[in-house]
């Protein structure tokens, strides 16, 4: 494995027109780690200005955005003449393979969980604003399946920023240029008729949710020459057309995501996120992780995680088989026999009148058990012990001579008063 820096390259997860993408492990003290995402410059492009600058451009704009379902950016730097990003690591495919091992449609209520996370980052995304209070205008402009990880636990992730148009930017991207993924391009990016803001995002994300509910594109990407055509006069079949069971609701929210002009598009993603909340609620469609990881682990087995774990099978036990803890389980035939066993009711009650003598009663000595003692009932007081007897008289004796010797006193004095 290769150093770079603080951290051990792993292996090369992708490679782009830009930048390379490993996976690295961070090292810090006392053995403590984790694994990260390295993001550097191609070495070919290690020296060019316009690179480097749109590369430094997604390192500020990813380090002002903090959501759950944006990746986060831990660090940026340079070692020798290679640029890097330190990023999250997310362990899990990207919607591109997702959809492509489902060879169709996702399940519904999987296919709304996963575009409601994206439309939330979204609108975190075209919300966000600087610490002075000013509106940070960021449009990602590269929302298309690969830029979309979902991982093994559900959680969503939006990446690769390094197209975004923001406030911020040093660079801006030439007038004869166009970014984004064919396909999933807004048509103003393409005809430059009118300013590109987030509502291209609302096109890209209708097109997602097209691709996730019903299994296909919804223009034909094998030719692109009249791929602009078609974008500008809406030549796609509608949800409903496709499906005749689709929702009318979401059937009208994604025809409308795809509107030719902006103007025809929902106004921001609050609205989006609205409908496809509603329709959720109304259906009780609970947008939860574990149904959308279990919906992942299914089409994209984790070939590098650790195994699920087995359920645990309990075979029957067999009657009078001991528990778990060791006691065993009579059967209800052998309760019946104990319970045969029981004293005689007028035997019980006749022990229990009479006083027991020392000599052993043949019908206890016969019996298989034997019950304690019975004491005649005490009536009255208890008889004195010989030496509870001697106190009694002794305290007797005292009190009749102090009375004596108190009447004799008071004799006296009264005698000596009078005399």
């Amino acid at each position: 494995m290769e150093d770079f820096g603080p951290y051990r390259i792993v292996r090369r997860l992708a490679i782009g027109g830009m930048a390379e993408i490993y996976l690295a492990r961070q090292r810090g003290i006392e053995g403590v780690e984790r694994a990260v995402v390295i993001k550097r410059i191609l070495p070919t492009h290690s020296r060019n200005e316009e690179f480097v600058t749109m590369f430094l451009d997604e390192a500020r704009l990813l380090a002002a955005l903090s959501h759950p379902n944006i990746v986060q950016v831990f660090d940026a730097g340079r070692v020798a003449d290679s640029y890097f990003l330190g990023m999250e690591y997310v362990r899990g495919p990207t919607l591109g393979s997702l959809l492509a091992a489902a060879r169709g449609p996702l399940p519904f209520r999987e296919a709304l969980t996963i575009a409601l996370a994206i439309a939330e980052a979204l609108a975190y995304v075209h919300e966000r604003r600087d610490e002075l209070g000013r509106p940070l205008n960021i449009v990602h402009r590269d929302l298309n399946p690969a830029n979309v990880i979902v991982s093994y636990d559900g959680a969503l992730k939006l990446i690769d920023f390094g197209i975004a148009k923001a406030a911020t930017k040093v660079y801006e991207t030439r007038t004869e240029v166009i970014k984004g993924t064919y396909g999933y391009i807004a048509p103003e990016q393409q005809t430059r008729a009118a300013p590109v803001d987030h509502r291209a995002d609302v096109f890209a994300l209708g097109v997602l949710l097209y691709e996730m509910c019903l299994g296909e594109h919804p223009f034909d990407t094998r030719q692109e020459s009249n791929m602009l055509d078609k974008l500008l006069a809406a030549k796609y079949k509608r949800p409903r057309q496709v499906n005749a069971g689709f929702p009318k609701v979401l059937d009208r929210l994604i025809v409308s995501c795809l509107a030719p002009h902006p103007e025809g598009r929902p106004d921001g993603m609050r609205t989006v996120i609205t409908e496809i909340e509603g329709h959720m609620a109304e259906h009780r469609l609970l947008p939860t992780l574990g149904v959308v990881a279990e919906c992942v682990r299914r089409l994209v087995p984790d070939t590098e995680g650790p195994a699920p774990l087995k359920p645990l099978v309990v075979p029957p036990r067999r009657a009078g088989a001991a528990e778990p803890t060791g006691t065993a389980r009579i059967p209800l035939e052998s309760r019946q026999r104990v319970k045969s066993r029981a004293p005689n009711p007028d035997v019980v009650a006749a022990l229990a009148s009479r006083r027991l003598e020392n000599t052993p009663d043949p019908t206890v000595a016969a019996m298989p058990w034997r019950l304690p003692e019975a004491r005649p009932p005490q009536t009255g007081r208890s008889q004195p012990s010989p030496s509870q007897d001697v106190s009694r008289k002794l305290v007797l004796v005292a009190s009749i001579a102090i009375v004596l010797l108190a009447g004799a006193l008071a004799f006296l004095i009264a005698r000596a008063v009078a005399g």
